[in-house]
């Protein structure tokens, strides 16, 4: 029985607590009126620390907002604030963006790893492949920044990718490797750009792919604008046409969502 007693008086003591909490709560979250400050209260000198504020704003969002030369490529880059601005309240932004926009920008190929067009023929002891409807100039690049996009070729004997590395590229259809061809006779054969390197344990198109998505380009090109520097806009140029001829647009010969993203930056210049 007196057990009893106390749960009940313990319970009757908590029940008073939460109302007691409850109370106060609903007093603590009361709206109070709120007091705008006129105008008209103000000192002289705040007056002017105000006026003075309001236009140095002014001025600068007019100074430090990105202007671009049409309203196409405005629409694509969007509004942006020029590099160093005071107006941006984080600076660490503009230093991380310009400094891995520059490495970005150098590491990129101008020809990405596909599998090339046409067939190709090399011969025993030779060191020129030839081609039938290739582009090597366009899809073999033998002085790309390495490890992944600096002169790799594998050519297909029907088992085996060989691989090889490319000199210099004469046409189309003519190319020159940097060591004889020391394997069979290979006649219209397929042959592609792809290249494992070990030290990374990755493949070319994988390690393109992950680092030249289209918006990688479009970064570049807002980096150009944000920061007027030129390399910005040949790093871009480069990174928009190389996406156009790789093996996922093909030059515009495969519908995809790539096609429509690559136009677009295509557009910008």
């Amino acid at each position: 029985m007196r057990l009893k007693i106390q749960v009940i008086a313990a319970s009757a003591l908590s029940g008073i607590l939460l109302i007691s909490i409850q109370i106060r709560l609903g007093a603590q979250s009361e709206t109070r009126p709120r007091r705008v400050l006129d105008p008209a209260e103000l000192g002289t000198s705040q007056q002017a620390e105000v006026n003075d504020r309001v236009s140095t704003i002014a001025k600068s969002e007019a100074t430090d907002l990105v202007t671009y030369p049409n309203n196409k490529i405005a629409f694509i880059c969007g509004a942006q604030l020029k590099a160093n601005s005071r107006l941006n309240p984080y600076p660490w932004f503009d230093s991380t963006q310009i400094k891995y926009g520059q490495a970005l920008g150098r590491e990129a190929p101008s020809v990405p790893p596909r599998t090339l067009t046409g067939a190709v023929n090399a011969r025993l002891n030779s060191r020129v492949v030839t081609g039938i409807g290739t582009r090597f100039r366009s899809e073999v690049d033998p002085n790309g920044p390495a490890p992944f996009y600096n002169g790799w070729l594998r050519i297909s004997d029907g088992a085996t990718d060989r691989e090889v590395k490319v000199a210099s590229v004469q046409s189309d259809t003519e190319l020159t490797l940097s060591s004889t061809w020391s394997f069979g006779p290979i006649n219209n054969g397929k042959a592609d750009t792809y290249h494992h390197d070990s030290s990374q344990a990755s493949w070319n198109y994988d390690h393109y792919l992950r680092s030249a998505y289209y918006d990688t380009a479009l970064v570049e090109y807002i980096n150009y604008y944000r920061t007027g520097d030129p390399a910005f806009l040949n790093y871009a140029r480069k990174m928009a046409d190389a996406l156009w001829g790789s093996q996922y647009i093909d030059f515009g010969s495969i519908g995809t969502t790539f096609i429509v993203r690559c136009v677009l930056l295509l557009t910008i210049g």
